[in-house]
């Protein structure tokens, strides 16, 4: 498993970066969806290793099929 301060910041990554920073701002919740591979539970848990943990729960699910 790759660890999160060895990321590669891809367009993609720093655009769902972005949006999960939004969210966080506007202390909203969201929906993430793209085709299987593409970096969705590693981006956000990237961004989940720079939150506070006393203050926020972070619940990821991942549907398999």
């Amino acid at each position: 498993m790759i660890k999160e301060k060895d990321a590669f910041e891809s367009e993609d990554f720093r655009e769902m970066t972005a949006r999960l920073e939004y969210l966080k701002e506007i202390r909203g919740i969201g929906v993430f969806t793209a085709s299987p591979g593409m970096g969705k539970t590693f981006a956000l848990r990237c961004f989940a290793k720079g939150l506070n943990p006393t203050y926020t729960n972070v619940l990821i699910f991942a549907c398999r099929q």
